[in-house]
């Protein structure tokens, strides 16, 4: 079994809890069991409580752990229940004590005490601040929950509640104005996107999707003016996209590919698996997808090397965090003759 990955594949192979162990080639991220780590056993970011729940560490260190915590974030699957603890073994039976569960609420109470303060202080971020509160009073709450502990409920006082909407509703006067300013500058933002978009559809014939699309999976270096035209194109698909959001979104889905060593199936998000058991999963999805109906779905529990086909539809495929389509599956199939 293989226990040595990139960054990003330590983080989707713990996600997928079907191994004991891995980790990167230098032991600065690694997991053992149900918990992932950073630079040592001292810096546990995340642990799987049950199948569905993860404690979620509310700690920060270098900015190499940093970025391990990002790809563990974007590792788990939007289904997961994520609990933000100071101590996520807390209700280890292998790890934690009794006052561990003590430490993480106080920590919670104290976090949500500072956030009412800031709330009423606050000039501009009031809502933001009640908003948090208000969340981290349901963390709490799920937290207490899941470990069977006896907490007193958290309300927000009447006169902490006045005090706030004070600053809200002076916040929203500013907003107003704020709003009307940025909606001229979004309309200039707006045309100038459409042109944007219009000129480098025409100047990559079949359209600037289709094109880097066409780099990534022939794995082609993109020059410098390509580079810029790529991120004009993103610049323009979020103005023109109200459903698209930029910090994580990519304006290509999901790609697969073979890698130049003719090894592993990749992803364009990172993720890859030894090319034998690829093919056979390929195979194995077509076919099933072929006979469903639309709407409908095929729960599996198919092992790919180190991840696992969840749903099957007709459309697409579930495979762990991972959306791809069953276009995309058959384009790579056909190009190479799978």
């Amino acid at each position: 079994m293989k226990t040595v990955f990139n960054n990003s594949m330590v983080a989707h192979v713990w996600a997928q809890q079907n191994q004991d162990n891995g980790r990167n080639s230098n032991h600065s991220f690694y997991f053992e069991s149900d918990i992932i780590y950073s630079y040592g056993s001292h810096f546990p970011i995340a642990r799987f409580v049950d199948v569905n729940t993860v404690l979620f560490t509310t700690e920060t260190y270098s900015v190499t752990t940093s970025g391990h915590i990002s790809l563990v974030r974007q590792a788990l699957d939007s289904n997961i229940k994520v609990i933000h603890v100071e101590n996520v073994k807390a209700g280890s039976m292998a790890y934690s004590v009794e006052s561990d569960h003590k430490i993480n609420v106080e920590a919670m109470e104290y976090e949500i005490q500072e956030r009412i303060n800031k709330a009423k202080r606050a000039v501009k971020y009031a809502s933001f601040e009640l908003n948090s509160a208000l969340s981290e009073i349901e963390n709490r709450k799920t937290y207490g929950k899941l470990f069977k502990l006896k907490l007193k409920p958290i309300k927000i006082s009447k006169a902490d509640v006045d005090a706030i909407q004070i600053k809200i509703d002076r916040a929203q006067v500013l907003e107003e104005i704020r709003e009307q300013r940025n909606k001229e500058r979004e309309e200039k933002a707006r045309a100038k996107a459409v042109s944007d978009k219009i000129r480098l559809d025409v100047k990559y014939k079949g359209g600037i999707y289709n094109y880097f699309a066409y780099l990534w999976r022939n794995h082609k270096e993109k020059t410098e003016i390509e580079k810029k035209d790529e991120q004009d194109f993103i610049n323009a698909r979020y103005n023109l996209d109200e459903n698209y959001h930029g910090e994580y979104a990519s304006p290509i889905p999901t790609m697969l590919r073979v890698t130049s060593d003719d090894e592993y199936i990749e992803s364009s998000r990172g993720a890859r698996v030894k090319k034998r058991y690829g093919i056979r999963a390929i195979n194995y999805v077509i076919k099933q997808a072929a006979t469903i109906q639309n709407g409908n779905c095929l729960p599996v529990s198919m092992r790919v090397d180190e991840f696992t086909i969840n749903e099957i539809y007709k459309d697409y495929v579930k495979v762990g965090c991972h959306k791809i389509s069953i276009e995309e599956i058959k384009l790579l199939k056909t190009k190479h003759n799978f």
